[in-house]
């Protein structure tokens, strides 16, 4: 990450960087979001915003993460893009667990938006996508039916395991008006290369749409039958690799 990229994306999310005041700020971000018309400014401005890969040059401890604005503010702006996609509160990330998988494993995450209104206006979230290493042990859940939204965390490791870990697909989403469009392939394909490139034995993920059942089966998962108690609102999906 070049000086000036860093001193852009600093500058991108300050407005989200006091989580004290995230509620009320992001109101209004999250309706402008869902309501984004597709332009060729929205579409020439949409890029992604990362965090710095793990073992990068000046790459912060885990320990140091809170108390850095921009951490903070690509936390809450996260957090933003997720409210923004999922109009159901009970397919919404709650902050804490977003921040906690964040903080153990930050090169997974890749926050993509856009200046809605062209060159000198604020930037939105308009999606993001995650990927994060998981333990046998958390991948088990998956195979036995018993992974759900709603229950336990997925907690995420904070490296890859030598050999490859299990990889679960914490969310990959844009808001309804951009899906379907050249950005969304855009998303997909980053992730796609992101899951590529990191050494895996395994998928899983957790769908609550058609539109994350299809991109599941594309990464090769298949549906897994939930258990009884699991709610009917989501599908499993996990395939083993390795």
């Amino acid at each position: 990450m070049s000086t000036t990229e860093a001193r852009r994306g600093a500058e991108t999310l300050a407005d989200f960087s006091d989580w004290d005041a995230l509620p009320g700020r992001i109101a209004r971000v999250i309706e402008r979001a869902r309501e984004a018309a597709i332009t060729d400014e929205l579409a020439a401005s949409f890029e992604a915003i990362e965090s710095e890969p793990a073992g990068a040059a000046g790459a912060m401890e885990a320990s140091d993460r809170d108390g850095d604005a921009r951490w903070r503010g690509l936390v809450g702006a996260t957090f933003a893009a997720d409210l923004a996609c999922y109009a159901e509160p009970s397919d919404q990330v709650s902050f804490d667990r977003l921040a906690a998988a964040m903080r153990a494993y930050p090169r997974g995450f890749r926050l993509w938006g856009a200046r809605i209104g062209g060159a000198g206006s604020a930037w939105i979230p308009l999606g993001y996508t995650a990927v994060i290493p998981i333990a046998e042990a958390t991948f088990a859940r998956f195979e036995d039916g018993t992974a759900s939204l709603a229950g336990p965390a997925i907690t995420a490791l904070s490296g890859v395991e030598a050999g490859g870990s299990f990889l679960y697909l914490f969310n990959y989403s844009v808001v309804p008006r951009l899906r379907g469009t050249r950005m969304a392939a855009r998303v997909v394909k980053a992730l796609a290369d992101d899951v590529a490139q990191t050494p895996h034995r395994g998928l899983a993920a957790l769908t609550v749409s058609a539109d994350g059942a299809r991109v599941a089966q594309r990464f090769g998962m298949v549906a897994r039958t939930p258990a009884a108690h699991v709610d009917a609102h989501e599908t499993i999906f996990l395939c083993r690799t390795a």
